[in-house]
């Protein structure tokens, strides 16, 4: 078993500028500055008992050095498997969250940015995230540690460590639990790791205690970088572990996870701009947004109808597009999907947002406007063929019946010669004489006529 000998100060117990600076182990500190104050007036004797207790702990834990600090492993990986539930039946409940965005900051920036915060903070009061343990037997020494998972239903271990400050180079942090069964954790910050070297953090954990073979090593460097592609690096969660040491080992005994954190660097969704703003209730409409830079990855369009009074949604459905249809990142065409009722009268108001899929931050809300359902494009070109085959069919009978004449059977026709040809040409070779030859041509026709003309007409549209 291996334990980390850092988790308890070479000296001393309390500090009276910072009391959290370094939590030790199982030895309690102060909280308030009253507290702080009372621990430095204690006497002399009940220090050297609570130095000797610390002193106890140093000689009775003595870890063995890990080898791969920065794997970002809880120390617990290397803990006996054991059940997280012991027959006691201990309870860790979370009595104040996270807040739900921080700044996540690189390892050369330590110090450089404040600590988590709970979520109820205001601007004249701090808070900062508490559990409470409950149910423990409390003639043990108990702490609880704090580290980082995937905002997963099933929790994996994250490559973004969790540090307390004065404690950079450990992976993850540890608190006394208070005589009340309290554990607050007032100066921990989010380490992040770059995103070049998720890869190798997640292969050199997976072979640290294997001896894999050269096709082994590859499918575990291929397993790895397909993790590293599927993770999502500005999201994770808390996982307070509430341990106990019992004959000289400290076992886990309950666990419990917070809500999602985000990276407040990782950006807003927002939508800058709309190419339209209304269309059919049918849905089908193409509609190209401008945004923010998102993860085409990792993104949703919904379009969504609320009460104007309860402000509860009565109605949403997911716009449609693919990741293909997402443009450097801040351009995405979709089509809308069909509205609830598609025999509109009138026009009805919606919205839709960019929702991100890892912690379901939504933008703003953009407006649409749902319309009537007219004919669609293809009905009106269906439409105009059938208008346009129509008057092109009138205008080829009247064409030909001047040039051809009666139609076949007619009685005002039937004393007129077929092809008959006036007796002043050839025999007259002038000008009137032509014309008189050309008008006394008559040549018959019949339905078999207009039934060739409307083909040509319709093999001319399809051209």
């Amino acid at each position: 078993k291996r334990h980390d000998s850092q988790l308890f100060a070479d000296e001393g117990v309390f500090s009276q500028d910072d009391p959290y600076s370094t939590p030790l182990g199982n030895v309690a500190y102060p909280v308030s500055g009253e507290e702080v104050a009372a621990a430095s007036s204690s006497s002399s004797a009940e220090q050297e008992q609570l130095r000797s207790f610390q002193d106890l702990l140093l000689h009775t834990f003595q870890p063995n050095q890990l080898q791969h600090q920065d794997l970002g492993m809880p120390i617990c990986a290397s803990y006996e498997e054991q059940s997280l539930h012991t027959s006691g039946g201990a309870r860790l409940v979370i009595v104040e969250q996270p807040m739900k965005e921080t700044r996540y900051r690189y390892k050369s920036e330590s110090g450089s940015h404040g600590p988590l915060i709970g979520e109820s903070s205001t601007q004249q009061r701090k808070t900062f995230p508490t559990v409470k343990l409950e149910n423990y037997n409390v003639q043990l020494p108990h702490r609880i540690k704090a580290s980082l998972v995937t905002a997963e239903d099933t929790a994996r271990l994250h490559v973004h460590r969790i540090t307390m400050r004065g404690r950079d180079d450990e992976d993850c942090c540890y608190v006394t639990v208070r005589e009340n069964g309290t554990a607050m954790f007032p100066s921990m910050s989010i380490v992040f790791q770059q995103k070049k070297t998720v890869a190798d953090i997640l292969y050199r954990r997976k072979i640290e205690r294997l001896q894999p073979s050269e096709e082994e090593a590859r499918q575990l460097q291929t397993e790895a970088k397909k993790e590293a592609a599927e993770l999502n690096l500005n999201l994770v969660r808390i996982c307070f572990t509430a341990e106990c040491c019992e004959d000289g080992v400290w076992k886990p005994l309950c666990v419990v996870y917070s809500n999602p954190v985000a990276n407040s660097k990782a950006g807003k969704l927002r939508i800058t701009k709309a190419n339209r703003k209304s269309g059919s209730c049918k849905g089908g409409d193409e509609v190209w947004i401008l945004c923010e830079k998102i993860n085409k990855k990792d993104i949703l369009i919904k379009f969504f109808e609320e009460n104007e009074e309860t402000k509860e949604r009565t109605w949403e459905a997911p716009a449609t597009f693919q990741e293909s249809d997402v443009h450097y990142q801040v351009a995405i065409v979709f089509k809308t999907p069909p509205y609830r009722d598609t025999n509109l009268q009138h026009q009805v108001p919606v919205k839709f947002q960019l929702i991100r899929k890892s912690d379901n931050d939504c933008s703003e809300p953009f407006e649409f406007i749902y319309m009537p359902c007219g004919p669609s494009d293809d009905e009106l070109l269906a439409h105009k063929r059938r208008k346009l085959s129509h008057h092109s069919l009138e205008e080829a009978s009247s064409h030909y019946s001047g040039i051809m004449g009666p139609p076949r059977g007619d009685s005002s026709s039937a004393s007129t010669p077929t092809f008959g040809m006036a007796t002043s040409y050839p025999g007259d070779p002038t000008t009137q004489g032509r014309k008189q030859y050309s008008s006394s041509m008559t040549i018959p026709y019949s339905s078999q006529h207009i039934d060739c003309a409307q083909t040509m007409l319709s093999l001319i549209e399809e051209s």
